[in-house]
């Protein structure tokens, strides 16, 4: 069926999308000298689940409008219990699709090998993922697939660039500009994310070099 081919396809995009990433940052986990790696494979890992999770809904969903709207108009039921079904139907695979893409990169990269972190690292993806997901629908709830396909990336674009500013100068950031990037829900992720890596106490990382200043996960 069409469903069943979705699923398969998303599926094995997930597990491709996780090799090829993990291939990138192949056993860079705990390297202390390669500081900005680790910021690119966070970043890169969220800004995979938001756009994948952003467009599926926008190419995907504009066909059920038309029939949410008539059933809707017949009083078959409102949207509350509409949304909240599509939501709970759509949460196993958003776990599954989460859990294959997360597990594969963590492992691939050479990340601490601690049950506990890996869990946080795959709530936040999964987090990451809903919030994703829910922007996707009110873009595909209100424009046409062509139209969306557009909307949908201007709209990442900024929410990505306010998550990668100031990384490297956080302490002279304004208060005004760090008001707006609070706003932004992709550098909640990234952030969250490199916090579940680099967090919690985690040991200092290995440095092949003669120093290293980002050894400590603290500094980072």
């Amino acid at each position: 069926t069409r469903a069943r081919l979705a699923l398969t396809i998303q599926l094995f995009h997930h597990l491709l999308c996780g090799v090829f990433f993990g291939l990138i940052f192949f056993q860079l986990g705990n390297q202390g000298a390669r500081m900005f790696d680790h910021l690119k494979f966070c970043i890169g890992a969220v800004l995979m689940i938001v756009y994948t999770q952003v467009m599926v809904p926008i190419l995907s969903y504009p066909a059920e409008v038309k029939v949410v709207k008539k059933e809707t108009f017949n009083r078959w039921y409102t949207l509350t219990p509409y949304y909240l079904a599509l939501t709970v139907s759509r949460l196993p695979l958003q776990v599954l699709l989460n859990i294959t893409f997360m597990a594969v990169t963590y492992w691939m990269s050479g990340l601490p090998q601690q049950f506990w972190r890996f869990c946080i690292f795959v709530a936040v993806g999964l987090m990451i993922s809903l919030v994703a997901e829910g922007m996707g629908l009110a873009i595909g709830a209100t424009f046409s697939i062509t139209n969306g396909s557009v909307v949908g990336p201007m709209l990442i674009a900024p929410l990505m660039g306010l998550a990668v500013y100031g990384f490297d100068f956080a302490p002279q950031i304004s208060g005004g500009m760090q008001l707006l990037m609070k706003f932004s829900y992709v550098r909640v992720g990234v952030v969250s994310l490199i916090l579940a890596v680099f967090g919690f106490h985690r040991e200092e990382l290995d440095c092949d070099d003669i120093y290293c200043h980002f050894s400590d996960p603290r500094v980072l």
